[in-house]
Order: structure tokens, then sequence, then C-alpha cells
């Protein structure tokens, strides 16, 4: 039973007929002889209503439908027409109707009439699938919506109306995220795959393949709201097609592996065929984009960091000598002024150096370029937490003798607390990682009585020597 109307009309006179049908006309399948005036005079009016139908004014063919359908319902040789003009009708109504009880009354009223439709014609799954649709339309009860839906797959059985595809899989998907009892991963999964399997029956079969298609396409876009039910069979059957396609696009490749990896890891054999293609061909084409970069004369510090940084992930045989090429550039991007990047990135790529400087156990030139920073990002916490790090840790550099303890080992606390304290002062989201270390450290620094028998006094200044050389002032415990 289709419906294809678009602009349905508010309703008037209608309200006078009532709501319900009379209950005898839901236990008969009569046809034209059945009317008491004779066949001749219900096809009279069954032209009548049926003009005024056409013309969607609802209003006025309504009561003449609904007085033929009392004794009427299966017109031959169009068994169908005069329940499916009805539902039109009462969806219509409904869809114009303000007032929710009257509203849910209406769909009832359509409902009732694929029932009966079902009971004298049999049932049909593209009846069941309009019916379904306009009971979703219309902000009917989506599960009871949803449950005529099923029935429609059911009756279609290998090859249901493809529409059904699209609104089973927004429904089912809000229900999903909603967490409605029976729609978990199992059920979201089992569905997609029994219209996965139609979809590639009726395409194979060539039966109405382009409709099949266009609504998988409608019923993928619903599920790309929940990737996380797909395991990784999924993601390797739906990604082989887009490799063959983009075998040539690095951007592309890219995205393919990057996503195998999320689903599937990097021993996933197709993850390990996408990945090298797309070395091989970034190599190609990327590779000597960026050792153009690296020849111009046009070309500033920060940008042949840049192509050294791809270079390296391109040319793994080569990394570590196009890593160390981009880190002795950045002495120069520090001081660089040509640069054409914000404070910000350019202060983030100076920290960057400084903590590879600190990582190789270079603290003085760690420290250097955290001070740099600072002067590019006055407002961040990190260069000061790393330089008080680094002083915390000075306790086997500057005490040697005493294996990092002793007085020599604890005034190292000092400048680190200091360092601590700069740190949540001009960044306040640095402060619960200052207050841990200043908390940590705190205990290990000299006594009051060690103090007073070097005659130092709390409080006074004091310049730590080794490599730190920096005043601070003198603390106990």
């Amino acid at each position: 039973m289709k419906h294809h109307f678009k602009n349905l009309m508010k309703f008037g006179a209608v309200a006078l007929f009532g709501l319900t049908f009379q209950n005898n006309s839901f236990a008969q399948c009569n046809t034209w002889e059945k009317h008491p005036q004779g066949a001749e005079a219900a096809k009279t009016q069954h032209v009548l209503y049926r003009d005024k139908f056409k013309e969607k004014k609802y209003d006025e063919a309504y009561p003449i439908w609904e007085e033929l359908f009392k004794h009427v319902q299966i017109p031959a040789p169009n068994k169908l027409t005069h329940f499916s003009d009805g539902a039109d009708m009462c969806f219509a109504f409904a869809k114009a109707e303000q007032d929710k009880t009257k509203k849910t009354e209406w769909i009832d009223k359509a409902i009732a009439l694929y029932d009966q439709s079902a009971a004298c014609n049999g049932e049909d799954a593209t009846s069941r699938a309009y019916q379904a649709y306009y009971m979703y339309a219309n902000g009917y009860d989506q599960m009871k919506a949803y449950k005529v839906f099923e029935k429609s797959m059911e009756l279609g059985k290998e090859n249901p109306p493809p529409m059904i595809m699209v609104y089973m899989s927004a429904l089912a998907v809000n229900f999903y995220k909603n967490k409605v009892a029976g729609f978990d991963d199992k059920y979201m999964l089992d569905l997609y795959e029994k219209f996965k399997k139609i979809t590639d029956t009726n395409v194979q079969k060539g039966k109405d393949a382009a409709n099949y298609q266009k609504y998988w396409l409608e019923l993928e876009k619903q599920y790309s709201q929940i990737p996380n039910i797909f395991g990784c069979d999924y993601w390797v059957a739906k990604l082989t097609p887009q490799v063959k396609a983009q075998w040539e696009n690095s951007d592309s490749l890219k995205a393919i592996a990057s996503k195998l990896s999320e689903k599937c890891g990097k021993d996933n054999e197709l993850y390990k065929e996408v990945w090298a293609r797309y070395k091989s061909v970034v190599y190609t084409i990327e590779g000597e984009r960026q050792k153009a970069i690296l020849t111009a004369d046009s070309s500033t510090v920060y940008s042949k960091i840049l192509a050294y940084r791809v270079l390296s992930e391109l040319d793994t045989m080569n990394a570590v000598n196009y890593k160390s090429k981009e880190w002795a550039l950045h002495p120069e991007l520090a001081t660089s002024s040509k640069e054409w990047i914000d404070n910000d990135t350019r202060g983030k790529a100076v920290y960057r150096y400084a903590f590879h400087l600190y990582k190789e156990g270079n603290f003085s030139g760690a420290r250097t370029y955290c001070r740099a920073t600072s002067k590019l990002l006055p407002n961040w916490g990190d260069p000061y937490i790393l330089v008080g790090t680094m002083y915390a840790s000075s306790g086997t550099r500057c005490s040697p003798a005493t294996n990092g303890t002793g007085f020599d080992a604890q005034i190292c606390v000092w400048p680190a607390i200091d360092e601590w304290v700069k740190a949540k002062s001009v960044d306040p989201s640095a402060a619960d990682e200052a207050n841990r270390l200043i908390g940590r450290y705190s205990g290990f620094m000299p006594t009051k009585s060690e103090l007073a028998v070097r005659g130092i006094a709390e409080g006074s200044s004091f310049t730590v020597p080794c490599w730190i050389q920096q005043s601070t002032v003198a603390r106990g415990i």
C-alpha cells in the first residue's frame, strides 16, 4: 500500500465525523455488491471521494470515503485502494493535528486500516514498510514503528523494501546510543550483516540494485555514528576497496593506515601493505618536495626543521642522520629574527630541543633553551618545571665524592624550589605539578642545625655552586 502525498492539508469539517470506525467495518472484506444501494451507487461514491482525494481536499473526501468504507472495503479490481486512501488521509490529519491525543488517534486509525488490509488482502512487505515510515514520520511511538519495519523486513525475506534500511538503522542507532534494552553491540552487528547480505544479494541479481546501493550508503552513514562496534575484519573489508582507489594518494593512504593501526594493530597484513605503499609514494613525491625546501634560499629555519622531521619519518634507514640535522638547527631557530611563525609555535619548538638536551644529559644546554623558551612564552610553566627538575636531580653531579648525598647535594633543592614556585606563579595550570614536586623534595633540604654549624643564616642569600651557579635563599628543615 504505497503513499505519495507530500503537502498535507489541515482539515476542518472532518472532525465532525469522529475518530473511530464503526466496529462492524473491521470485520468485513466486502466488494461493490455489498453496498445497500447497489454497486453503481457505491462506484459513484467512490468517484466522488477519489476526485477530491486526488486534489488533496481531504476534509471533503474523508466523510464520503468513511461512509463508503462502512460497506465496501475491497473495491475490485484495486482491492487496496480504500485502505490506502483512508490511511493516507488519517496520516495527513495526524500531521496537521496539534492536539497530541487526537494526533495519536488518527495514527491508530491508519494503523488499523493496514491491519484490516492485511486481513483482507494478505500481508505485504511494501505496505508494512510505508505504514512504519508514516508512523515514524508523524512522531508515533518509535519502538512500535520499528517493530513494523521489522515485520516488513520479515515479509520481504531476501528482498525487503530497500527504504527500510535507512529508517531501521536510524532508529536502531538511536536506541543503541540511548542504551535501550536489546540494542547492544551484537544486535547492531547482526542487523548490519543482515542488510549487507540482502544488499549484496540483490545487487548481484540486478534486482532494484540502484535503490539497494543508495540506501546501503545511507545505512552506513547511520552506523558511522557508532564505529566502536566494528572489529578488524569489518575495517579490512571496508578499507580494501579504498586502498585500490587511493593507491597513488599519500594523504589517503596515511589515513587508511592510521585507521587500520587503530582497529587491527600494526601486525595486520593490510596495514603493512598500505604503510609500505604510503612510504613509497611519499618518499618519491614528498621526499623530493622536502629536499627542495632544504635547498631553497627562501626557506626559513623552522621550515627546514619540519623538512628534516618529515624525511626522518619517510626514510627510516637515514632517520638518525636527519634527526641530527634537525636538532642542529634549533639553536638558530631560538635566535633567528627571520622566522614567519608565531611565538607559541617557535617557543614550543625551542622547548622540544631543550627537552632533547635534557634527555641526553646536557643540563646546562637544556637550561639555556628553557630560558629562551620563557622569553618567547613568559606565561608557560613547563620550562621552569624542567629546570627545577634538573636542579633537584643534580645531587650526584654536584657531590660526586659523597655519591649524591650530603650538604652539596641537598642545597640543589633550593634553586629547584625557586623554579617550581616561578612555574606556578606564571602559569596556574602548572600549580599541581609544581606543588607535587615541592612537596616531594622539600624533605631533602639540609637541617637547620647543619646550616648553623656551617654559619649559614636561614633566609640569607646563597649561590649554589656546581653547574647551577644560581643565587637562592638558604632553607632548613
